[in-house]
Order: C-alpha cells, then structure tokens, then sequence
C-alpha cells in the first residue's frame, strides 16, 4: 500500500506547486490533484508542461478530482474528453467523477475515458450507488472511489469482492463535532470498515482526507497516523 494526499485539503487558495511540494517534503509518492487548482495552474501565461512534469519528481500525480456529473449536462462526454486530455498530459491515470444518483451516461463516460488511456473513479455519498453503476456499465474504464466517512454515514459495508473495483481508498476519521480529523483520533471502526478490501487483496493508494486546511505539520502528522491505522489491520505500507 502507498500512500497520498488530497490536493483539496490543502487550503483552497494555495497553488498547485505549493501542493505538489508539500506531498514531496512530508514523505507521501502519491498526490490527487485538485481540478480547480490544475486549471489555475494551467491558466498562468508563462506555463509550460514541463515546468510541472518537473515538479513531479519525488511526488507523482494519482489521480485528478473534481468533476462533478450534473443532474442534466448534454455537453458532459466532451467535457470529460478535454479532462481526459489534461490528465493524459499530466500522467495522472485516473479521474474521480463525484455523482449525486445513478446515471444512465456512465458507460458512455467510460468509453471516453477508455479512449484515452484513464480510468474512472467513482464517488458517491452512497457506496451501493456507486457499486450498482460500475456492475451494471462493466466496463473496464471504471471503478469507485471508496471514501470511509461517507461509507460510515450511509451505513454500507463493504465486501471482499469489492477490492477488485477500488481505484482509490480514502481514508478519513471523524470527531465528535462532526469534522474530519486524522485517522485514528476519532471515532470511526476503521478496521471494521476496511478489513473486506485487505481480505480481498486491495493492496493500491490510501488517500489520507482530512478538513480543508492542512499544512505541513499535519501532513506529516497525517502520514504516521494513516500508516499506522493500515499496519495496525494488516496493510503493509511502502514510499516506494
């Protein structure tokens, strides 16, 4: 198991270097970038791709998240085409679709992204939601992105033969006012919530999720206490 952190708990203003840089310092091989931030990025006029492929040196990019999938969008195919083109660009090979209820246009996505060499990542509030589409579409562009505090609310387990369709695994804790923290300082079962994916041999990228406004210290804070939730249920954890 590797380690990786979310662009999108850094603070919203900071810039996609400085995200970049802070996954490098604090030890994690994995950064999910955030979509708002990469378009920034890509907006300055001086940019130029292989200033940031040369950011990417002991940190790699995991994922691109921040696409949402809309009640009704006709434009959406071709939206996710030129994201599939960034990432492709970029070298992230996987892009995480957020989606509020089942939706009929996921196999036709899939096929877009298929196209371009990227796989699907799903997330949803609802995990059975998410697993419903990905069997129903059986296409090997998707899979799900399996969040703990949102599997925890919905009251959903998971099983064994869900490893197979996990892109990525996030995982987060939550405290008693209600608030992500780091993994085992609240209150969430999370060797119970995850034991299924370890039986099952998931064995890809943790994404530690935290409330927006991580710095370095609790990112550094973050890593010792994610790796040793995954060590403690039976993950062995590598930079490498």
């Amino acid at each position: 198991m590797q380690l990786a952190l979310a662009g999108h708990d850094f603070a919203p203003a900071q810039p996609l270097d400085e995200d970049i840089r802070l996954a490098a310092i604090t030890g994690y091989p994995w950064l999910v970038v955030d979509h708002a931030k990469y378009q920034r990025f890509l907006a300055q006029p001086e940019f130029d791709i292989r200033d940031l492929k040369r950011l990417f040196l002991r940190t790699q990019p995991a994922a691109i998240d921040g696409l949402t999938l809309p009640d009704s969008d006709p434009a959406h195919a071709p939206q996710l085409e030129a994201l599939c083109k960034e990432a492709r660009r970029l070298g992230a090979p996987v892009l995480v679709l957020r989606i509020a209820q089942p939706d009929e246009r996921i196999r036709e996505l899939a096929e877009v992204a298929q196209r371009w060499s990227t796989v699907l990542a799903l997330a949803s509030p609802s995990f059975a939601t998410v697993r419903a589409l990905v069997q129903q579409a059986n296409h090997d562009a998707l899979g799900w992105y399996v969040d703990t505090v949102a599997l925890w609310h919905a009251g959903e387990q998971l099983q064994p033969q869900d490893a197979a369709r996990t892109v990525l695994l996030a995982v987060g804790d939550e405290d008693a006012q209600g608030k992500r923290c780091l993994p085992g300082v609240g209150s969430l079962p999370l060797a119970e919530l995850l034991r299924p994916l370890l039986v099952g041999g998931y064995d890809g990228i943790a994404v530690l999720t935290t409330e927006p406004g991580l710095d370095e210290n609790s990112a550094r804070s973050g890593y010792e206490a994610l790796q040793q939730q995954l060590k403690q249920i039976g993950w062995r954890v590598s930079r490498e």
